[in-house]
């Protein structure tokens, strides 16, 4: 990202003081303070994701207006409409992957898959680069959490026949997820970047673009290297 920077000559604000430097780490405590809390309570065993994620959101909407005046406390309910609205198409999705991954388990697809993978002899390394290739292909046209709740039911019951980690997997369809929240044209994050810098489509697109191709590399070498993210699961629960 520094050499592209470079590259392109994009403007640089100036260095900050260290006065200014610990003035904006200060003002950004209660914000760091909503995550920290949601992870002392999962973690901590004294919330469930549910309630952390609805804890998460009432200190936000706290913070908002009274801590960083971002908005009034009459603008909140048409804030959280928007919110509510944008959940529930999400809760939709949700509820079709779910039905299709159903009809998957009725009509035995999984069962099928391995006996014809096993039939095919493909090696482990085949098998990841094969789901690599579908994931970001699927990334292009449907959400994060479509393409896990789709591929998951499907993939699992392969592990055990190429040897692979649930771990290592779980981490390479993160940064699948990572790589199709940006890539047009449904990516989540391309269109927040779209609205945000009041850019339009086609100039976030060749904007993006060379940052997914260097998003490659980090999964290539995940994939492909499996220590690098089983060492540090190893070194605690092992």
């Amino acid at each position: 990202m520094l050499f592209y920077a470079f590259m392109k000559d994009l403007p640089r604000p100036d260095m900050p003081s260290l006065w200014q430097f610990a003035v904006a780490n200060m003002k950004a405590l209660p914000a760091v303070a909503i995550p920290s809390l949601n992870f002392t309570g999962i973690y901590g065993g004294y919330t469930t994701i549910a309630e952390a994620g609805g804890l998460a959101a009432l200190l936000s909407m706290l913070a908002a207006p009274i801590v960083y005046r971002g908005c009034t406390i009459r603008e909140l309910l048409p804030i959280t409409a928007v919110a509510m609205r944008r959940s529930a198409s999400i809760k939709i999705i949700v509820v079709a992957a779910l039905l299709f991954g159903h009809w998957l388990t009725e009509t035995r697809m999984p069962a099928k898959l391995v006996e014809f993978v096993i039939s095919t002899e493909l090696n482990a390394w085949q098998f990841l680069l094969f789901m690599n290739l579908a994931m970001l292909v699927l990334g292009t046209i449907l959400e994060g959490l479509l393409i896990v709740l789709i591929t998951a039911p499907l993939v699992i019951p392969l592990f055990r026949q190429f040897g692979i980690d649930p771990v290592h997997y779980a981490i390479i369809e993160v940064i699948n997820i990572e790589l199709a929240m940006l890539a047009p044209p449904v990516g989540l994050n391309f269109f927040e970047l779209s609205g945000v810098s009041k850019a339009p489509v086609s100039e976030v697109t060749r904007g993006v673009l060379p940052f997914l191709a260097l998003m490659l590399l980090p999964l290539g070498l995940v994939a492909f290297i499996p220590e690098l993210s089983l060492t540090l699961p190893s070194l605690f629960f092992d």
